[in-house]
């Protein structure tokens, strides 16, 4: 999925990566890594660090359920966890922690 036009906003990022999520539900994994990816790429580029965790969780859940590498998905939870703890979102990092915790008993 290509980025919404320019320019990169919150806003953007925020409907991106709840869209993302979204497909998720619907086992839709392709589709909704490429959408989080999106998301990543805008919230990133408009220093949406709340919004680039999410897309992070939401990416690291999509290539868990859709890659034999699934430490591409773990490496998603950590590098969200990192930005968690670096600006102080404690919701995050419950959040993070308990997807990435879901994931890792889900692969044994």
């Amino acid at each position: 999925m290509r980025s919404p036009p320019e320019p990169p906003t919150p806003e953007r990022a925020r409907v991106l990566w709840h869209h993302a999520l979204a497909l998720t539900i619907g086992e839709r994994y392709e589709e909704a890594s490429q959408v989080a990816s999106a998301a990543l790429e805008v919230a990133h580029r408009a220093g949406a660090r709340k919004d680039e965790v999410r897309a992070h969780m939401v990416l690291g859940i999509c290539l868990v359920m859709t890659t034999p590498d699934t430490d591409a998905g773990i490496l998603e939870y950590e590098q969200a966890l990192a930005i968690c703890r670096e600006i102080g979102d404690g919701e995050g990092v419950v959040l993070a922690s308990s997807n990435l915790t879901d994931d890792l008993i889900r692969l044994g």
